[in-house]
């Protein structure tokens, strides 16, 4: 289908790009040349996680263009969205609509046939009335539709919202336009995310109402914030009491200093202003704009409070200025109203903001920008944070003392805990906690524990996972490390060795697991920044009993976790559910262990590279992604032959780059750009933690994990004749064949890297891997799954051949199959799903093979489907594979008719094979 989007802010731009990945063909039109001559180069006008690597692939793959000339983008397309900017109009707050009207009349001349006008702006009720009869008096002979389709785009977030929406909403009674927008949203229709179609004054109303309910939830948990200081309640539990109930909700339950941001002060005062001309005025929304325009003073007499009653010649260090982070966007933030009541009651201000300073300078007067949250802090009396960026959640608080002139912080995102920040000497004022006065505590610590809360969707099947300050909290961490310690004792284990990966609460994080380890009576070999292959690496090469890392491996930047060994094996499944047991009842072991440094990047280093091998020189393209990896690929490297160029080679746990997940192939887009303008024999990327690989060969084409095996099993099986090799359920026919046909055994296995080491102790099996990345070499290794170390050995065997990466791609067999498809399905349902299907192919297999390794996997004459129930979420996982496209076609039937029989609602066709 073809589109064309008018307006490429911040809207036009992520829709635009979302949809090009949905294989739409997307124009995005813009009347400032600037920007588009911008984005044309490549240059991302907004910050958005992952917006920049989503345009770059799409544009060349050429699904994504950029024009100036709204005429000509119009012309054929089969919808034109409105994405244009609807601020307050001054004087009445009613949204100002001339933009979209403007649009609509240069639409409505362009138009040359039948067209979907698709309003995106978030408008008034009636704006759809207003467009359509536009659209009419300019041309009558026309043939088109006007749909409502309102945005849900959390900033910082936007992509994923996109992507997998709560629902997806479209105004209109045409069926004609219901059909064009059923084809836009088919992706989504394929992972069965709820269409809501509704009128479109209804659709209108919808995306005001919505913002105006989560607008009055964060003004309601500010109120009883307030209420809380004033009775000595603490906010966090109210909004934890009242938010487990399913009525309520957790979301938009965190107190701070008011909302703000492009939607909720627009949306909610444009709401009012309807309501009142309508003549059935919204009292509590009006309450709620009220409210919140005066927190941000209230927020800055609180700062004011905490510095003795007075700023008048005293600095202020501010840190974030933005409305929220992972965004650029300073409109309405409540900074704007805080920073010059600061400056209007005689303070001076410092600010940094990592992102927004740009916008800002536009904005605040009379302040000093600085390059960084520590330069900000120097020789100021006090420091407020006004945005919960995560680099600001993990400060050291040491130096952050030592800069300040007084320990004094105004935290108004509850970003620390009362309780930590008092046992490091600070006088520590946040939003609706008690204030506890300063404590010394012993010089080892820093940080009284609370109970830990153990959010039960924490506790993962392969390790510990969770959203920093939502569902995983510092107590959380610390009783774990007291739990872990425990169980290790118990079975005459002392020793652990942890690390941290690059995400900014990492290091954090990782202090706190030593106290709770050290606090269990346990000796610590603490070996600092390292992927999580360095740390499986350090329990061997210290000869540790256990080793834990603090790491969210490849998922978005506000997760973390922990993975963990004990005893020279995984831990996982039941040992976490264990744990987690252990860690709410709190019934933990006690002694006074210790922890030392243990700096082993050298040694490991040199492993990794004593496996390398000399032949043809090769030219290799590495991406890290800003992960951990990075912290000692430069120096491995260094130690191997051949050319190297690397990209994203500093670690930054923001991830500004792209995503760390290589089995992505948006993320590799800008490592085949490498590869290709640096003439590179081949490109490897790593995932977040470094044990996930990602390959691409020189013609840009991408590796997958059961490939990639292929390849690595021939020397394997060439020096141990008739091995075993294990993969995941999920890989292709062709690693079975493949495999057998070079003289090994070749064993499917469960999916999960900690089941497959398992059952590679068992068998004996010298190579594993998934199709996920992970790769497990026993054979002149150690057995755990590390990127680098299977990078090592596939440039070995490069740089022995005369065959290119490529040559070697294109002799494995070639097959048709399905990206791995997700069928919602509730954690209670699932398993029986699996059963039932199960039960019905043992009645009635005929010719047909099944496995019952996970799930069941059913191979037939001309290919195999497979379904399995995830072990983290409530979803039923399907894959389908074959020779040829009709082939594909049958296997997709045959897994949907299945699906069907046990009354699980699927689409007619999941997805296009992917070759």
């Amino acid at each position: 289908m073809d589109i064309a989007m008018i307006g490429s802010g911040y809207v036009g731009l992520v829709s635009g790009a979302c949809f090009s990945e949905f294989g739409v063909n997307v124009t995005c039109v813009d009347k400032d040349a600037a920007k588009i001559d911008r984005l044309r180069r490549g240059e991302i006008p907004i910050y958005e996680p992952g917006l920049e690597a989503l345009v770059a692939g799409n544009v060349q793959a050429g699904r994504l263009r950029f024009s100036t000339d709204l005429t000509a983008a119009v012309k054929g397309m089969d919808a034109v969205f409105i994405a244009v900017g609807t601020p307050s109009r001054r004087g009445d707050g009613h949204a100002d609509l001339s933009y979209v009207f403007a649009a609509a009349k240069e639409i409505a001349e362009a138009m040359d046939g039948y067209t979907v006008v698709v309003n995106k702006s978030t408008v008034p009720v009636g704006t759809g009335d207003e467009v359509e009869r536009l659209i009419r008096q300019f041309r009558p002979d026309t043939d088109f539709d006007v749909v409502s389709n309102p945005e849900f785009l959390r900033e910082g977030s936007a992509i994923n919202d996109f992507m997998r929406p709560d629902r997806v909403v479209i105004g209109t009674d045409s069926e004609r336009a219901r059909e064009v927008m059923r084809q836009l949203y088919r992706v989504l229709y394929l992972i069965e995310t709820p269409i809501v179609f509704t009128s479109r004054t209804s659709s209108e109303l919808i995306k005001y109402a919505a913002n105006a309910f989560l607008a009055t939830k964060i003004t309601f948990i500010n109120e009883m914030a307030d209420l809380c200081e004033r009775v000595g309640a603490d906010v966090h539990d109210v909004a934890r009491g009242i938010g487990l109930d399913g009525r309520i909700g957790r979301k938009f339950l965190h107190a701070g200093p008011g909302y703000g941001g492009s939607c909720f002060p627009k949306d909610t005062l444009a709401l009012t202003r309807t309501a009142r001309d309508a003549g059935s005025p919204v009292r509590i929304i009006e309450t709620v704009v009220d409210i919140n325009d005066r927190r941000k003073q209230h927020m800055a007499e609180k700062i004011i409070a905490t510095c003795g009653g007075s700023v008048a010649g005293k600095t202020i260090a501010v840190l974030g200025l933005t409305f929220k982070p992972n965004t650029d966007d300073m409109r309405d933030a409540p900074s704007l109203g805080i920073v010059p009541a600061l400056q209007q009651a005689g303070a001076q201000v410092r600010a940094f903001d990592p992102e927004g300073m740009h916008e800002a300078k536009a904005l605040l007067q009379g302040v000093t920008w600085c390059d960084d949250a520590y330069g900000c802090l120097e020789d100021a009396d006090a420091v407020a944070i006004l945005t919960e960026w995560n680099e600001f959640r993990a400060l050291d608080l040491d130096r952050v003392k030592s800069l300040l002139k007084a320990p004094v912080m105004v935290d108004l995102r509850n970003v620390y805990e009362p309780a930590e920040m008092a046992a490091a000497g600070f006088t520590y004022v946040s939003v609706g906690r008690p204030i506890l006065a300063p404590t010394s505590g012993p010089a080892a610590r820093t940080v009284v524990y609370g109970p830990a809360r153990m959010h039960p969707s924490i506790l993962r099947e392969y390790d510990i996972r969770g959203i920093v300050g939502d569902t995983l909290t510092v107590e959380d961490v610390y009783a774990v490390g007291r739990a872990f310690a425990t169980l290790a004792r118990k079975q005459d284990k002392q020793t652990v060795a942890v690390g941290y990966d690059g995400r900014l609460t990492s290091p954090l994080l990782e202090r706190t697991l030593v106290d709770g380890l050290v606090d269990g009576g346990m000796t610590v070999h603490r070996i600092g920044l390292a992927p999580t292959p360095m740390l499986y690496f350090a329990t061997k090469y210290l000869g540790a009993d256990a080793g834990m890392s603090v790491t969210g491996s490849h998922n978005p930047p506000e997760y973390n976790g922990i993975k963990m060994t004990l005893g020279g094996r995984s831990f996982f499944g039941g040992d976490i559910q264990a744990l987690g047991r252990l860690a709410r009842s709190g019934e933990f072991v006690s002694g006074r262990g210790r922890w030392q440094d243990a700096a082993i990047d050298d040694a490991y280093v040199a492993r990794l590279a004593q496996d390398a091998a000399s032949g043809r020189p090769l030219s290799v393209a590495w991406d890290p992604g800003n992960g951990a990896a990075a912290a000692v690929l430069q120096k491995l490297c260094r130690n191997l032959p051949g050319r190297h160029v690397l990209i994203n080679d500093r670690v930054d746990g923001r991830f500004p780059a792209h995503h760390p997940d290589p089995t992505v192939e948006a993320n590799l887009a800008q490592l085949k750009e490498v590869v290709a303008s640096e003439g590179c024999d081949l490109g490897i990327a790593l995932d977040g933690d470094g044990d996930r690989i990602g390959v691409v060969d020189h013609l840009g084409r991408v590796l997958w994990g059961d490939q990639l095996l292929v390849i690595l099993a021939g020397p394997v099986l060439a020096d141990c004749p008739g091995a075993t090799v294990i993969a995941d359920v999920k890989s292709s026919q062709v690693f079975f064949d493949e495999i057998t046909r070079m003289g090994g055994q070749p064993v499917m296995s469960r999916t999960g890297h900690s089941l497959i080491k398992s059952l590679m102790a068992e068998t004996g099996a010298p190579l594993a891997g998934e199709m996920s990345g992970h790769i497990f070499f026993a054979h002149r290794y150690y057995g755990f799954d590390d990127a680098l170390y299977a990078a090592v050995r596939l440039l070995a065997i490069l740089a022995g051949s005369d065959r290119s990466l490529a040559d070697m791609k294109n002799a494995l067999p070639v097959m048709v199959n399905t990206p791995e498809i997700r069928i919602d399905c509730p954690d209670d349902r699932k398993f029986a799903v699996i059963d039932e299907v199960r039960a019905r192919l043992r009645d009635n297999a005929n010719s047909l093979r099944v496995d019952e390794v996970d799930g069941v996997r059913v191979t037939g004459p001309d290919g195999w489907w497979l379904l399995r129930a995830s072990n983290t979420q409530p979803v039923l996982v399907g894959r389908c594979e074959a020779a040829d496209g009709p082939g594909l076609d049958r296997q997709v039937a045959a897994l949907a008719q299945e699906l069907r029989a046990s009354g699980v609602t699927t689409a007619a066709d999941f997805a296009g094979p992917t070759g």
